[in-house]
């Protein structure tokens, strides 16, 4: 049994008293936005309603990304626990599967886990079946994309829009000298990587090599950049068609399995206490937890 597929939440929503402005906006095909409305979320909705005319304003406000015919994804992320020694953390693995039947959650550590994460997709691909993995740019994960899953044919790796601006974000503040220019290098940065233009994005680093106050911090995020070309795609169309660009999912699935219970002040965990509480929750969120109790039956990893 699949958990049923619960969308995230819709970032493409405003408030009601909107619905007349956007009323009149969409009536003379305004290109510009009305007023609390971003340029991501109008270039969404111009989208739909050019595609299909007759949709209700109602609908427009709650557009969100939808899986394409046949498709299964998968978001994965890493999240780190205190260990008892100071300065020494361990790394528990989440991820998260939706097929068009629903979801399941899966969470461990190590070799283990990426192992069961791979019979899960190998049990919910199809014939037909293409795989979207949306994922931080960690080297694990990128291996287990290119490595590892080299048995299915049609699938694809996109860097989580998030992880990408949350690690220029970081990195400018070492870079640049000063907010001002800090908010000027992150404006030109972020309008070239919400295209897919790395190219450009390497350009403006470049560019800002003379004016930089750590030089090692920019090739640090040039390296970054030029190691994950091929995962960094056209994030702006990719939101005006509806499709996933983001890993709201598994970060949720962080925070449900590891976070409200593990990341307190003061907890330390050992390995064996932190998988095995993660593994709880998961069972929980699975939707297996009075299977398990009652009978001592544990959920299949994945079934339609």
């Amino acid at each position: 049994m699949l958990v049923p597929h619960a969308q995230p939440r819709r970032r493409a929503g405003w408030p009601a008293e909107l619905n007349a402005a956007v009323d009149v906006a969409l009536a003379s095909e305004q290109v510009r936005p009305p007023d609390g409305i971003s340029w991501a979320d109008w270039e969404r909705v111009l989208a739909a309603r050019h595609a299909e005319a007759t949709r209700p304003v109602e609908e427009l406000r709650h557009l969100g990304p939808e899986l394409e015919a046949e498709q299964v994804l998968l978001t994965i992320d890493e999240v780190l626990t205190r260990k008892p020694e100071a300065g020494h953390f361990l790394e528990l693995r989440t991820a998260r599967i939706i097929t068009e039947h629903g979801s399941r959650y899966l969470s461990g550590v190590g070799i283990a886990f990426l192992q069961r994460l791979q019979l899960a997709l190998l049990l919910g691909l199809g014939p037909l079946s293409s795989l979207l993995v949306l994922a931080a740019g960690a080297r694990s994960l990128r291996s287990f994309f290119t490595d590892t899953l080299t048995m299915v044919a049609n699938k694809r790796m996109l860097l989580d829009w998030h992880d990408l601006k949350q690690k220029c974000l970081e990195l400018s503040s070492r870079i640049c000298r000063g907010k001002t220019a800090k908010a000027h290098f992150l404006r030109r940065l972020y309008r070239r990587l919400w295209r897919g233009d790395v190219g450009g994005a390497i350009a403006v680093l470049e560019a800002e090599r003379g004016e930089t106050k750590n030089e090692a911090k920019l090739d640090e995020l040039l390296g970054y950049l030029q190691a994950r070309q091929l995962w960094i795609p056209n994030e702006r169309q990719r939101r005006i068609e509806r499709k996933y660009i983001g890993s709201a999912h598994v970060e949720k699935a962080n925070d449900l399995i590891v976070a409200r219970r593990q990341k307190k002040r003061g907890m330390q965990w050992s390995e064996a206490t932190s998988d095995a509480l993660a593994a709880l929750r998961t069972l929980m969120l699975n939707g297996g937890w009075e299977r398990y109790w009652q009978t001592r039956e544990v959920l299949p990893l994945l079934a339609a």
